[in-house]
């Protein structure tokens, strides 16, 4: 819709906004199992290493304790598996940059 009430030259539009400089953070989090089968009788505990960015301003306040890479083991039967975890409870401000697959044995 044309307006010949507002002008502009030129027909540009400039927009700037700040952008924060990042840290890469190594750690590890704790395996966590849905859907096991009836017939598994024992999970191990395992941890699996991840690589995080995060803004710098928030490295301080970083915690991965509640973070968990979650592997859904809904219709895997039996035999061997590489799975790709799900990560559940990493704050909002992080980003995951590196994440490995998992082996299942059953």
């Amino acid at each position: 819709m044309p307006s010949d009430v507002i002008k502009r030259d030129p027909p540009t539009v400039s927009v700037m906004f700040n952008v924060e400089k990042v840290a890469t953070v190594q750690d590890s989090v704790l395996i966590a199992v849905e859907n096991v089968p009836a017939t598994v009788s024992y999970v191990e505990e395992r941890y699996i290493p991840i690589t995080v960015q995060i803004p710098q301003s928030m490295q301080a306040r970083l915690r991965l304790d509640s973070a968990r890479a979650v592997l859904n083991l809904k219709n895997f039967k039996r035999g061997e598996a590489k799975i790709f975890p799900r990560i559940k409870g990493l704050p909002p401000f992080a980003k995951v940059v590196k994440l490995d697959s998992v082996r299942i044995r059953l």
